[in-house]
Order: C-alpha cells, then structure tokens, then sequence
C-alpha cells in the first residue's frame, strides 16, 4: 500500500491546523472540525496507509477537541465508519446520543458521515476506515453501537485488537490485491466484537428499521424549509403508517418531531454564523426553515445553545 507520513510539528505553528485537517481530507475523503485544548502548541503526526478499498493511519495527536462538521461531505457515498483502537491517552467519545470513556487498549467505532464529538489529551491512535455500506451489509446493528468501549481483554475484542496491531505493523508489506481481501474481512471481525457486547440485544435495531430510519431522515432533510412537514406527511412520503413511524424512533434518544425541530434549529444556526447573509432577519431565517412562529423559535434556540439568535449572531459576527 502507499505510506505516507505527514508531521505538522516541521510546520510554522499558525498554519499546522490547517495544514492537518486538510491533509485528513485529501487522504481520506472526511471534512472535520479541530480545536486545540490547553496552552499547549497543536501538535500532529501520522503515518497513513493508502490501498484501494482499505484506509488506515497511526496518529499522535495533541489535545484537543475534534467534531463533525455540519453538511460535511464524505469522498465514499454513505460514508465510512472509523475503527479505532487507543494507544496511549484517554478520550471521551460522544454519538448519537451514547458516550464512552476511552483509555489504552479499548477500541470504538464512529460513523464519520454523522454528528460526533471526541475530547481527548494527549492521543495515540491507530484508525481503519472501512466503507459504511460494507459494515452494515455484515452487520446492520453497526449504527446503534458507534461511541461504544468495546473490551478487549477476552474473546472477539482481543482478536479484534491483535488484528488490528498487526495490521499496522504489517501494513507497508501489502500488496493493494491483499489489502482489498482484508478490507473485506475486518467487517466481519468487527461485527463479532460488537455482537458479544452485553448489552447489544438491547442497542441493535433491526435490519429494517435501521432502513426506514434512514430513509425518513433522508426525506426530512430535504424538506426541513417546509412548514407543513408533519409525522402524517413524513408517513405517507415514505409509505408507512403514522404508528409505524413513531415505532421506528421510540428507542432515539429524540422522538421524530424534536429531531426535526433540533435539525432545523442548526441549520438556522449555521445561517445566523454568515456574515454574507447578516442583511436577513433572524425572523426571515427562522421562516426560512420550516418555524412560523418567531417567539417560538427564539425560545427553542435559547434552550438549545444557551443564547438567543440575535445574541449568537452579535458574538460571532462582532468585529
């Protein structure tokens, strides 16, 4: 496979962030958010292995703070789930509505596609990108048992852990013919590591909710600016039955509506943030998306992020 070594530390200090997350996308295809912890200068180092269908790097990482970006796009369609296994350090690790406390030894997944959030000291990782697709053709449950410690002391965790140091070790040795065929064996590895968590006939859902779900979501998001979107219209888009649909959501961590109602709260975040669009109201914005009561929505904002709109907009768009 192609190495490649990147070291922002050989960077002057103002542009080493910059320089970092844009090597992560063109590597690997994924537009992340990184904010630097502490007094301490940002620092990154990593050694990325590159075959067709199998991704993978050993970074060193500062502290710091790294999220998903909102709309971010991902280069594989449908994205990719990331594997990784700690080093040295700790980090909490938050998705979809789960957060782990990860230290040395432990391994998680994280669907890069979706909203996360990763805190951490002073980090050694080793992460494999693995088509979401494939993952969830082997094992469909993948989705509900991201941001999860998988235990790695006994049983389907430890092989998971062994394979994945040798992995690394032997990764420059591969040939890109046999880095295909382990590409296609780690989603079965990883699905024997989730499926003897303890907890996991609880956490899964099934094959065809998991479906549904996604195509729900798929519809509600090219809808949001719709003011009459509604669970009745959401159920006869999708050609289920309203009970149906509100079956699908009752284990999320938000029902449909307050998922709705919270994704349309960011977008109309995102919009108060751009100084190109600082000539709108914060009324026309709230419209704009979906809300036809602007009480209502200077209300839900504040509960959501703490601030009114026009005093989010006045921090970010001040001089």
């Amino acid at each position: 496979m192609n190495m490649q070594v990147f070291c922002a530390d050989e960077l002057p200090v103002r542009g080493r962030l910059d320089a970092w997350l844009a090597n992560l996308d063109q590597l690997f295809g994924v537009e992340f958010c990184t904010k630097p912890l502490g007094a301490e200068q940002f620092s990154a180092r990593m050694s990325a292995f590159v075959g067709n269908d199998l991704k993978c790097a050993a970074v060193d990482l500062s502290p710091h703070i790294t999220f998903h970006r909102p709309g971010a796009r991902t280069q594989r369609t449908g994205g990719d789930f990331m594997l990784s296994l700690q080093k040295s350090g700790n980090a909490v690790v938050g998705q979809a509505g789960r957060e782990a406390c990860i230290g040395p030894g432990d391994i998680y997944l994280l669907d890069t596609a979706q909203q996360f959030r990763m805190e951490t000291n002073a980090i050694r990782t080793d992460s494999v990108c693995m088509a979401s697709n494939r993952m969830r053709d082997v094992f469909p449950q993948a989705d509900g048992l991201t941001s999860v410690r998988i235990d790695c002391e006994t049983g389907p965790g430890a092989l998971l852990r062994s394979m994945l140091i040798e992995l690394f070790q032997q990764s420059s040795n591969l040939d890109v013919t046999t880095s295909d065929r382990i590409a296609d064996a780690i989603p079965h590895l990883v699905a024997a590591a989730l499926g003897s968590l303890p907890a996991v006939g609880q956490e899964c859902p099934s094959r065809l909710a998991v479906y549904h779900r996604e195509r729900v979501r798929r519809f509600v998001r090219s809808e949001l600016s719709n003011p009459e979107l509604a669970p009745e219209m959401i159920a006869r888009a999708i050609g289920l039955s309203a009970r149906n649909l509100h079956h699908i959501f009752a284990e999320e961590p938000m029902t449909l509506m307050r998922w709705i109602w919270t994704e349309r709260l960011k977008r109309c975040r995102a919009e108060l943030a751009l100084r190109s669009l600082q000539h709108r109201s914060v009324s026309d914005i709230a419209y704009s998306w979906g809300f036809n009561d602007p009480a209502h929505f200077s209300r839900s904002f504040r509960e959501r992020f703490g601030q009114s709109p026009r005093e989010f907009r006045q921090s970010v768009l001040q001089p």
